[in-house]
């Protein structure tokens, strides 16, 4: 009796992931620490860049517009690394 050749694809797929680091991944991926010390100045600061100034004044101090600055750019490299990921695969 002659042997059937292996089919393609049909090999079932065994899934061989360490579960418990798997789950714990996309925690520390999106685990991102902000540096809150610009509440601290927050009124001194508006004070200082209002001061002398005519017209609209200013809502938010500089610290916290660096701040936000470095937040949407570390979300946008993530966001890109996510992406090429994805096309990887």
């Amino acid at each position: 009796m002659t042997r059937r050749p292996k089919k393609f694809g049909k090999r079932r797929y065994k899934d061989r992931r360490d579960w418990k680091r798997y789950n714990e991944e996309p925690v520390v991926r999106w685990t991102f620490f902000l540096d809150f010390s610009f509440a601290d100045n927050w009124d001194k600061e508006l004070k200082r860049l209002n001061e002398g100034k005519r017209g609209g004044q200013y809502l938010f101090p500089d610290s916290f517009m660096r701040g936000l600055s470095v937040w949407h750019q570390w979300s946008i490299t993530e966001d890109l690394k996510e992406y090429q990921e994805n096309l990887q695969n």
